[in-house]
């Protein structure tokens, strides 16, 4: 059996198997073909996000990142910036995409 091959053992009572033959017959397909693409039409499971806790706080012109949990700092220009900064700091530091990461300011 190849990798991207999965099979799916259910039972449906007769009188839906034969409806749902009769409707992929009437469609000009099989059961399989309507099921695989019911299945590939589902979303993704994405995994939850990391959380990560930043402090922020001004310093001089920049705007200083603090993430306590990794005992690191990182710095911003602008104030808009710092969401970014403080997930490509923590996404560096974990070895992880900076998408992946959900950043959470500690007041």
């Amino acid at each position: 059996m190849s990798d991207d091959l999965v099979r799916i053992n259910f039972e449906l009572p007769k009188n839906q198997r034969q409806a749902l033959k009769a409707y992929a017959a009437r469609q000009g397909t099989t059961i399989t073909a309507l099921l695989t693409e019911f299945i590939n039409s589902l979303p993704l499971q994405m995994e939850p996000k990391r959380l990560v806790h930043v402090e922020v706080e001004r310093d001089g012109g920049w705007w200083l990142v603090r993430i306590p949990e990794l005992d690191t700092v990182g710095q911003a220009r602008e104030r808009e910036d710092v969401e970014q900064v403080a997930a490509e700091i923590a996404g560096l530091w974990l070895d992880m995409p900076a998408a992946d990461l959900e950043v959470r300011f500690i007041v």
